[in-house]
């Protein structure tokens, strides 16, 4: 089997004409599978077919910088004896396109990445990230790969002058993945981009071939070389020769990929294809917040926790009240005025009433008498030592109400107890 891989360098129309260098490159080397980058196709183009081959396009893009002008854009030719046990694009992007063999586990990745300067940066990551997530899940499957791809990367060790920022990732990728660069191997020190001059000239290595550890290499040999012929491109192309002797026996428990991803630039199809996620989405939702809600366990449980922060609020804002009632009886005792004490210890619970009783037991109805009596109990009441006040607790008959019979000697504490146990009776 051969696989070319051609950065075609726009002008794509013009270069399937008849009788063109690309066209006498086509007839020349009778390829199965060939990988073209920077076809610069403005309109998405559906596929078409050669005399030997049907072509697969990838859509251009248009960058932000220049949207007159289309970036990128690739093919794939696939000899049409090849069609049915192949499998293109289903891992497809802006900058990557797949060739997935049904036979046998390989999967070959054309790539293109941009040139190092400051408008590609984003691309570069991206396609960077792109093409690592695909080695890692074909990996995963067990899939042996081979990339091929104008890189725009520069390193020394394929026998390049130089080496950029991208050539150094490239390398780390490979070392991280545990990839080899044929390069090194086969054509070490052969340009790939003439920009039509002279070695002398121009002589810079940006396409490459790059294989994984697989033991499907051990029963197909791979040579990679570059073909020195003009095309109408800036680049020569570079071919990988897969030669197997027998039948190839391999040892993997995942035969076929799980899934498909296509990427469509059809408006409606996308349209219909949001609305029917969005709708799935909402069930997805609603399901999990059905999940969501408390059983009634739980609001039983909300609803305690709920009264309990209710009745800590209520004991706060009691207290407070309390405070303020105590202060404003503390100043109408001290003003001597004990007509607004009665007023205010009244006041506490207007609802409810309790009857006082004069020293014989009768009950005192007259407001001037209760006064009178309310007066002349609080006037002996601070007159006497603590120590008396509780000898004789016993024998005041003043007030029958448990209120005021159960409090203590201490006036303070009496008047708090007072006002703590009335206040909660008008807030129940």
């Amino acid at each position: 089997m051969n696989i070319i891989f051609l950065n075609i360098h726009g002008d794509f129309k013009n270069k399937m004409r008849r009788y063109s260098p690309f066209q006498h490159f086509l007839a020349t080397y009778h390829t199965d599978v060939i990988g073209c980058c920077e076809t610069k196709l403005k309109a998405q183009t559906t596929n078409t077919e050669t005399e030997h081959s049907i072509i697969t396009f990838q859509p251009s893009y248009y960058r932000a910088s220049s949207q007159m002008k289309p970036s990128n854009g690739m093919c794939t030719f696939i000899h049409k004896r090849l069609v049915n046990s192949i499998r293109i694009n289903e891992y497809a992007s802006e900058h990557i396109t797949t060739v997935i063999m049904k036979d046998i586990p390989l999967v070959v990745i054309f790539v293109y990445i941009p040139s190092t300067d400051r408008i590609n940066e984003e691309y570069i990551d991206k396609t960077l990230m792109e093409l690592v997530q695909l080695i890692e899940l074909f990996q995963h499957m067990s899939y042996a790969i081979l990339i091929m791809g104008d890189l725009n990367a520069r390193m020394k060790e394929t026998g390049d002058t130089v080496q950029n920022a991208t050539g150094q990732r490239v390398i780390e990728i490979c070392k991280k993945q545990l990839l080899c660069i044929l390069n090194s191997i086969h054509c070490k020190g052969q340009r790939t981009f003439h920009a039509n001059k002279a070695k002398n000239e121009a002589a810079s290595i940006v396409d490459y071939a790059i294989r994984s550890q697989h033991e499907l290499w051990e029963q197909v040999k791979i040579e990679m070389n570059v073909i020195n012929e003009y095309t109408g491109s800036d680049h020569f192309p570079i071919r990988c020769r897969l030669q197997s002797g027998d039948q190839i026996q391999i040892r993997r428990s995942i035969v076929k990929i799980p899934f498909r991803v296509s990427v469509r630039r059809n408006d409606e199809m996308v349209r219909k294809t949001a609305e029917d996620f969005g709708r799935n989405l909402m069930k997805v939702l609603d399901t999990k917040d059905d999940r969501k809600k408390p059983k009634p366990n739980d609001t039983g449980q909300k609803i305690k926790d709920l009264i309990c922060e209710y009745n800590q609020i209520q004991n706060e804002i009691l207290e407070n009240e309390i405070k303020m009632i105590l202060h404003k009886v503390q100043i109408a005792y001290n003003k001597n005025e004990p007509h607004n004490v009665y007023k205010i210890i009244k006041g506490l619970d207007p609802v409810r009433t309790f009857s006082l009783h004069d020293e014989r037991g009768k009950i005192v109805i007259d407001e001037k008498e209760k006064m009178k009596i309310i007066q002349r109990y609080y006037s002996e009441l601070y007159s006497k030592d603590e120590e008396e006040v509780k000898e004789q607790q016993s024998n005041l008959y003043l007030f029958k109400n448990p209120f005021i019979i159960e409090l203590s000697a201490k006036p303070q504490a009496k008047l708090t107890t007072l006002l703590t146990q009335t206040s909660k009776t008008n807030k129940l």
